[in-house]
């Protein structure tokens, strides 16, 4: 934001004025001038003239009848002038702002008027053609208030449209009058700044593809996503197709192939408003029908124990239609060891704690060095441990129940604080993997976000796998989680290496992706949250999810990653 000085900009100050509230009886004479004021105001024509008169900034009222008894009067105004608005102005003393949004407008404070006694006030009209859009007054009358705003409404804001606007000031000063018994000085100025308001006109653009459809190949009856990002001005129709031909309703961002519909051959998206039109590449979508199909199999979370006390959560659902019988896994978190790979301010002992619903099933503080538990940790692609005496926490375990949890905190007195990795591993081999072997068909970490947060997924397999993928916030504070102090409103980028792939803010409330919710018992989260959810077909490889809070308070937040069937 920029403060204009732009002469067309001020439209000088109206009358300023001195005077008393007196019995008329009072004669009135201000030093320097001829002027009497008997129970009225003597007006300048402009504040100028009234600076002028008296540089030296204060009034002397003497008293006719009683000369012995001046009574003060500072004039509080040469240095309370208030400052131009805030905001982008143009050469013409015009305020820019956007079309199609609201627009806050910002007005600068008096720089100074808390004397006691003093009367502040401010009043702003805005009108478009004539016709009233917004008008706000304000009163003060004790200390100098901060910055204040008025909002002018998107539906003012058309493009192209100039609207007129004036914000006026006044100081009203009043003396103590305890020296003269019944009269009471006073001063006061209204100062005017008229302006208009030009509405940008919207930027014209003709369709561009910025990232185009993907191929991907999955197993049979697998979900597919293909997503395309385009854009121009005005935003760009869309309109999907298969082999050259419209598909029927596809005409979003993403298309959501399943079921029946869910048909290889070769995918395009054509893009069109009023200045071009532009088809984008074209993605083929495969079958395969390996039993090695694309799956979830690891989860990392890279995080602090920031104060004592502190714990995060990691959830993991054990499953899949068809399947049946145990799920091996790997368990730990590392904090002297991540230390030993060059990172700073490790937690000197992490400690794990295991749960099947809300029953604890086990626990680890130091994992002791046992053989089998380190050719485990080696046979899932783990980084190794700094030797069996390391106060490093891990497991090596079979889980038959369906929902689990491991909870990682400080070990020995509970105090320690530092940073620390938690990672989860599906530890069937690759080799041995079948169409019944249980799947980790949710992987998920509850979090104070801090800074922010990033949970490392990956993904095996021969075949791409469509994922869901959420940054839960506002809907935990609600009933029935009743989460105390959440994220007001999580932001979720995912990246593939350094390379950011795909983001959400809030997420869409349509009746596709609910669906894709429902469908695999992620529960539901409202219309017009602040919740953020990715709907993404993704080949096999390491992802991270990152959660950062885009506006409101700071809190916990649930990152969860589902497999979609």
């Amino acid at each position: 934001m920029q403060t204009s000085n732009a002469a067309p900009v001020l439209r000088g100050a109206s009358p300023a004025s001195i005077g008393t509230f007196a019995p008329t009886s009072y004669t009135v004479r201000l030093p320097g001038s001829a002027t009497a004021v008997n129970g009225i105001s003597a007006t300048f024509p402009t504040k100028a003239a009234m600076d002028a008169a008296f540089p030296a900034g204060e009034w002397f009222f003497s008293l006719g009848s009683n000369p012995g008894a001046p009574l003060e009067v500072r004039d509080l105004f040469p240095a309370a002038v208030p400052r131009v608005l805030y905001g982008s102005w143009n050469v013409r003393g015009q305020l820019l702002v956007p079309p199609g949004r609201d627009y806050v407008l910002t007005l600068s404070e008096f720089s100074e008027y808390g004397a006691p006694g003093v009367i502040a006030a401010d009043e702003v009209r805005i009108e478009a053609a004539g016709s009233p859009v917004v008008s706000r007054s304000n009163i003060s009358t004790d200390q100098p208030r901060p910055n204040t705003t008025i909002s002018i409404p998107a539906s003012a804001l058309v493009a192209g449209r100039t609207l007129t606007a004036e914000a006026q000031w006044i100081l009203v000063g009043t003396t103590n009058a305890t020296a003269v018994p019944g009269l009471i000085g006073f001063s006061t100025c209204h100062y005017r700044v008229a302006f208009t308001i030009s509405v940008e006109d919207a930027p014209t653009s003709a369709p561009a593809i910025v990232v185009q459809p993907a191929s991907r190949t999955v197993a049979p009856g697998g979900t597919i996503v293909l997503g395309v990002v385009a854009n121009g001005q005005p935003a760009p129709a869309l309109q999907w197709r298969r082999g050259g031909t419209a598909l029927a309703g596809a005409t979003n961002d993403q298309l959501i192939l399943t079921g029946a519909s869910a048909i290889a051959g070769d995918y395009s998206v054509v893009a069109t408003n009023a200045l071009g039109v532009i088809a984008s590449a074209t993605a083929s979508v495969a079958f395969d029908a390996t039993v090695n199909t694309g799956r979830l199999i690891n989860l990392s979370v890279l995080t602090d124990i920031a104060t004592r006390g502190d714990s995060f959560t990691m959830g993991y659902v054990v499953g899949g239609t068809g399947t049946a019988g145990a799920k091996p896994l790997v368990v730990r978190a590392a904090g002297p060891s991540l230390g030993a790979l060059g990172v700073p301010g490790v937690l000197a002992d992490p400690r794990m704690e295991l749960f099947a619903g809300s029953t604890r099933t086990g626990e680890n503080d130091n994992w002791g060095g046992a053989p089998e538990l380190a050719a485990a940790l080696a046979a899932v692609g783990a980084f190794a441990y700094t030797g069996p005496t390391s106060r490093d926490a891990a497991v090596a375990t079979s889980i038959a129940s369906r929902d689990n949890s491991v909870r990682v905190l400080a070990g020995g007195d509970g105090t320690g604080t530092g940073r620390v990795i938690a990672e989860l591993y599906d530890a069937t081999p690759g080799a041995a993997f079948t169409t019944t072997t249980p799947r980790l068909i949710n992987v998920s970490v509850l979090k104070n976000l801090g800074s922010g947060l990033t949970a490392g997924f990956v993904l095996g397999g021969a075949t791409a796998k469509t994922v869901l993928v959420r940054a839960v916030g506002p809907t935990l504070g609600a009933v029935p989680f009743n989460v105390q102090r959440v994220a007001a409103d999580p932001q979720l980028r995912l990246f593939a290496g350094q390379s950011q792939i795909a983001s959400n803010d809030n997420w869409d409330g349509s009746a596709a992706l609910a669906g894709v919710f429902s469908s695999i018992g992620a529960f539901a989260l409202p219309i017009g949250s602040r919740d953020a959810a990715l709907l993404i077909t993704l080949p096999p490889g390491s992802y991270s999810a990152q959660v950062t809070v885009a506006s409101g308070a700071i809190g916990a937040a649930l990152i969860e990653v589902y497999e979609v069937p």
